[in-house]
């Protein structure tokens, strides 16, 4: 029995899988780049790695948005959603790229996403009058920001003094993605939901 209101449900329970692939992705995005690219010349591929994810985590959110507005067929505003996202990309990589380069346009695409996401439930709630769940909508995407968060400091902490694939902080990040997915289950599931 999921109560009363099932498409609350199917919007919380679609948001899981995702931000739980984007915290295994975020934890071993380092460890993968290292084993996947073959050329040293590639390495610092893994620093941005935890921004493009959590950035995908909410494009994820925003596709969840849409589904309402493709449903009652009103997809105009959807056009409106991403020409404000464009902007907001193009003002943040003009500012950003010069000063931190690949990882300025990183932060960007992250940013954009929060926004577009942001914008597309906002639209979706006001156009249509759809009841989301926020409250644990946000709770899973501060899930996500957390283990971003996590992340880039131990493999900012130590990604110079290992060159090894595996180290010491791939257990650390290791247990953190897994008190990360812990909170998912336990933290924003209802019992009945598990």
């Amino acid at each position: 029995d999921f109560g009363e209101k099932p498409d609350e449900l199917y919007q919380v329970i679609a948001e899981q899988p995702i931000a739980a692939a984007s915290l295994g992705v975020m934890a071993f995005g380092r460890e993968l780049v290292f084993m996947l690219s073959g050329q040293a010349s590639y390495h610092d591929a893994f620093r941005v790695a935890p921004w493009i994810t959590a950035a995908y985590a909410f494009f994820g959110l925003n596709a969840l948005a849409q589904v309402p507005l493709f449903a009652a067929k009103k997809t105009l505003p959807m056009t409106w959603i991403n020409a404000a996202a464009l902007v907001i990309n193009i003002g943040l990589n003009l500012a950003l790229i010069p000063r931190y380069g690949f990882q300025g346009a990183a932060c960007a695409t992250l940013i954009t996403f929060v926004c577009l996401a942001g914008m597309g439930l906002a639209v979706s709630s006001r156009v249509l009058l759809v009841p989301f769940e926020l409250g644990r909508m946000v709770s899973i995407m501060l899930i996500v920001l957390a283990g971003m968060a996590a992340v880039l400091w131990a493999d900012d902490k130590y990604s110079s003094a290992a060159e090894t694939t595996l180290n010491f902080m791939t257990g650390v990040k290791a247990l953190t993605l897994a008190a990360a997915l812990g909170l998912l289950w336990l933290g924003v599931l209802r019992r009945s939901e598990r």
